[in-house]
């Protein structure tokens, strides 16, 4: 297992059903080592800046200045939010992640981008018999997404 790490706002929303109510955990995404306020995931695997359309919130009204910030998870009436905090300030849960074992790393993404990104078995079965522009936007999402944790495309933050 591994501090979870958020690629996508799909990721995001499925949090919903995991995150008790108004529960705040730690997820592995900081700034330390990363200059002009940026943001990246901390594990293993994922060494990506955050990504905005995750709806980081960078701002925080706390004391600490040139502190180094930990992202947190927290469930709230509108869904999981991400905000900042100082790491040595604030003592919350960690919140971890593992990918259900399969027969190979790349099954492991597969499996976890189609869960994420609702992908149908019907719509996997249409992947070897359809041409890539008649693919659903969940399937587009769901390539986009092996792509990305399995490193074959980077995406650019601004």
């Amino acid at each position: 297992m591994r501090l979870l790490s958020i690629q996508s706002i799909e990721k995001l929303n499925c949090l919903d059903n995991v995150i008790p109510n108004y529960g705040e955990y730690w997820t592995s995404g900081t700034n330390d080592g990363c200059k002009n306020n940026r943001y990246r995931w901390c594990s293993h695997e994922f060494k990506d800046f955050v990504k905005p359309d995750v709806n980081l919130n960078t701002t925080y009204t706390g004391n600490s200045q040139n502190a180094t910030y930990c992202v947190k998870a927290r469930n709230t009436f509108e869904g999981v939010k991400l905000s900042v905090t100082d790491c040595y300030e604030t003592l919350l849960q960690p919140i971890c992640e593992t990918r259900v074992m399969a027969e190979s790393h790349v099954q492991e993404v597969f499996n976890e981008c189609k869960l994420t990104h609702r992908v149908s078995q019907r719509e996997v079965e249409k992947f070897n018999t359809s041409e890539i522009d008649r693919f659903s936007f969940k399937m587009k999402c769901l390539m986009t997404c092996m792509a990305e944790l399995l490193g074959f495309v980077k995406t650019i933050n601004l």
